[in-house]
């Protein structure tokens, strides 16, 4: 048995698996899609409306309220444009609140319990400066919150934490019309992703781990018949 081979086992099986990636996975024709929901809430953390009506324009498309607003929409020209003050990147989606504070909310539904790696980053998409509060929320309870203010990277707010979770579970992803009280120039984009984090049940570990201590018994009594003296 090799000793590293079975430490890099142990170490693979911690690792994040493939994870579901909110812009890649991002549907503008579907909704709901799959575990994702685009809709909004009219008080952080309340009751959650799907988006039902569709919004488009060139190089854009996503979903909205019926207003229009807020919404939530993804580049679909391929490559990095401005329109009017708004920047579109394939790598963020856009999320706008409403006139009235109601949130651009993205929902997940968690459908495997586990430990899940939530990791992404908000940012300024509107060239006059976004003024946007932005928060995570896990069933409903804050997990992250801070303030986008700016244009791009520079106003950029990244997020990374882990969360144990069960099926049926949510994560919503919201934008409110920030501290300035107006809606105007806040797009603000939304990159991140949601990777179930694999660990082994009990009886595996305990497996592995004697796996581990009988490899490290057979190295050490090898190395000790290596050293005595041959007559």
């Amino acid at each position: 048995m090799n000793f590293a081979r079975l430490l890099t086992g142990v170490l693979t099986i911690v690792l994040p698996l493939a994870a579901s990636n909110i812009v890649t996975d991002f549907s503008t024709i579907f909704n709901p899609n799959g575990q994702y929901q685009y809709g909004a809430e009219s008080t952080l953390g309340g009751a959650f409306s799907l988006g039902n009506t569709t919004v488009s324009g060139p190089g854009y498309a996503g979903w909205s309220g019926a207003s229009g607003m807020p919404r939530i929409v993804a580049d679909t020209m391929g490559s990095t444009f401005t329109s009017g003050t708004v920047t579109y990147e394939t790598d963020y989606l856009n999320l706008h609140p409403a006139s009235d504070n109601t949130y651009a909310v993205l929902r997940y539904i968690v459908t495997v319990p586990g430990l899940y790696q939530i990791s992404g980053a908000y940012r300024g998409q509107d060239t006059n400066g976004t003024s946007t509060d932005v928060h995570i929320l896990v069933n409903g309870a804050s997990a992250f919150g801070a303030d986008v203010t700016g244009y791009l990277d520079p106003s950029k707010q990244t997020f990374s934490f882990l969360s144990a979770l069960n099926a049926n579970d949510t994560i919503d992803f919201a934008v409110g019309f920030g501290t300035n009280g107006s809606y105007f120039y806040d797009s603000t984009g939304l990159q991140g992703t949601i990777a179930a984090v694999a660990s082994p049940e009990p009886a595996s570990m305990m497996l592995i781990l004697s796996g581990i201590a009988l490899c490290a018994l057979f190295r050490k009594r090898s190395s000790m018949a290596w050293a005595r003296p041959r007559s």
